[in-house]
This record gives C-alpha cells, structure tokens and sequence, in this order.
C-alpha cells in the first residue's frame, strides 16, 4: 500500500502539472494555483482486484469555460483535457516514439514542471516494479480512454526527459542596453520591461559603448534549461548580433 500511496501522490502531481500547463496558467517556480489544484483534484476509493489494487478516480465535476482554459472545448472539465495530454505522452512512450519531433513538442509545451513529475512517476515505475494501467471516463464525451505506463516504457520517457531539458533558439529582441561593460554582463531592458543579462564575447564588450542607452536590436543565443530535481527552468543568453532599432542614426 505504501508504495501505491506514493505512486498516486505522482500521478496527482503529473495531473496537476499538465492542468496548470492546459490552462495556461504554468509557471517555472512556486506553487500551483490553488484553482488549478482545485479543478484537478482527483478522489480516491480503493476496491480489491485480481492480483492487483484498483483505484476508482473522480475528479470536480463543474465544466469550464473555454475562456478560463483556452485549451478546453466548454463542454470539458480540465481534468478531462489533462489526462487526454497525459495518455497521449504515456501513449508515445508505449508506442516506442519517446524521440519524435512531436513528442518533444508536447513535453516542451506542457512545460518544466509536467516533465519532473512525469520524470519522477517514471522513476517510482521502474524502481517498485508495478506497473499502471489508466482508464479516464470522460464528462463531455461519455467515452473511456485508456493508457498505460509500464517498465519499458517508463525508461523510454525518462531518458527522453534527460535528452530534452535543453533547448538552444535563436531570439530577437527590441530594447534599451542599461549595462556596458567588459566585466559585467551587458543588460537589455525590452519594450515590455524584461531585464535579460547576456554574455558576450570580450572583444565585442569592449565596443558596446555606442550603443549604451539607445534603443537596439539584439539577436541572441537563447539557453533554456529545466531542472528535473526542482522543476525549475532557467534562461541564458549570449549576445550574437546588436544593432541601432533606427538604422538612421550613426
């Protein structure tokens, strides 16, 4: 029992994660929004099965707004959309298809967070050696999907988490330089008030003066990194390319 406890303390965290992702509402630090805890609470009653524990789940049976959760249909509740998200990941993974374009997209835009909690479901299945049959009654549709998450599978999703907690882009921006410097990292201040510290090469910190306090065009080295231990994510920059936003002036 204990290790089944633990085991749906995970899945209740991976639910979550993916509800807050859904709603668009995900953040790379701190709690998850007590709404979003709420909408995606699940209920459980344990019943005997053969050779195995089932758990019958049920989660807030309000529906939601597509103008609260842009990614719901308004017939749905988001722990209807949550779980559709999280088969389809644990679906990849039985499929064998872990390393798919289309499978690292889904787990980048369900954000940090939804995979270090994906990632440590996955671990507690391969180190207890129980594997998860999921079954999901959607409130919209009247219709059962299931899913499973087993050994093989498990290790396919954590290696593919490792694989992709980096991401390397490149990004333009429109801003003020605040910093120069050839030892302190030059700093943009962004239209919308973002502060981004860049690094840059020595011989071009040395001719940033120019362009201090005057609105440029930066192209950048976009870094971004997640944390599977404390689902943070974190964001460097390296300066590639800086020019006046007015191609007029000198």
């Amino acid at each position: 029992m204990k290790q089944a406890a633990s085991l749906l303390g995970s899945l209740q965290d991976v639910v979550s994660a993916c509800g807050q992702a859904v709603a668009r509402k995900a953040t790379s630090s701190g709690s998850v929004p007590a709404a979003i805890l709420r909408a995606t609470e699940l209920r459980m009653s344990p019943a005997l099965g053969f050779g195995s524990v089932v758990f019958h789940l049920r989660g807030a049976a309000e529906v939601v707004s597509h103008d609260d959760y842009p990614d719901t249909q308004g017939t749905e509740t988001l722990l209807d959309e949550a779980f559709s998200k999280l088969f389809a990941v644990l679906d990849f993974a039985t499929e064998g298809r872990v390393s798919d374009p289309s499978t690292v997209n889904e787990l980048r835009r369900l954000g940090p967070r939804f995979a270090k909690h994906l990632n440590d479901l996955a671990k507690q299945v391969m180190d207890s050696e129980i594997d998860i049959d999921l079954s999901w009654n959607s409130s919209s549709t009247s219709t059962q999907t299931k899913s499973t998450l087993r050994r093989s599978g498990a290790l396919a999703l954590k290696d593919a988490i490792e694989r992709n907690r980096e991401e390397i882009s490149r990004q333009t921006f429109t801003g003020t330089i605040s910093t120069v410097s050839t030892v302190v990292k030059p700093q943009l201040l962004t239209s919308d008030g973002q502060r981004i510290d860049m690094t840059v090469d020595t011989h071009v910190a040395a001719n940033l003066g120019i362009y201090f306090n005057r609105e440029v065009v930066v192209e950048v080295e976009q870094r971004r990194l997640w944390s599977i231990a404390t689902d943070a994510e974190g964001l460097s920059y390296k300066l590639l390319h800086i020019q006046f936003a007015d191609p007029v002036l000198p």
